[in-house]
């Protein structure tokens, strides 16, 4: 018996104007590193996207060594991937939650 691998789904490439949301799927954004993210949406803006950030993006924002609880994590990712309008989504930061 053969098994045919299914067709992998594939996101068409971003255009100009596309939406790129900035997300903390894992740690926390410590006031150290804002700049690097003001920077980050300085280039994507430069790149012709359209830049939001995630609400769990937020400075001072922490549960223990994350950015939320792995539940709000869970349901901001979700949200994201729903949103018709997001087109992609940057990491702010990995870490040991990103796959919890």
């Amino acid at each position: 018996m053969s098994a045919t691998a299914p067709e992998l789904l594939r996101p068409r490439a971003l255009r100009r104007g596309d939406l790129v949301v900035i997300a903390s799927l894992s740690g926390p954004l410590p006031a150290m590193y804002e700049p690097n993210v003001t920077r980050t949406e300085r280039v994507l803006e430069g790149m012709g996207f359209r830049v939001r950030r995630a609400p769990l993006l937020e400075v001072g924002r922490q549960r223990w060594w994350s950015s939320a609880s792995p539940a709000q994590i869970a349901a901001e990712l979700n949200g994201l991937l729903r949103d018709p309008e997001v087109r992609a989504i940057v990491a702010s930061d990995g870490g040991q939650t990103v796959f919890g």
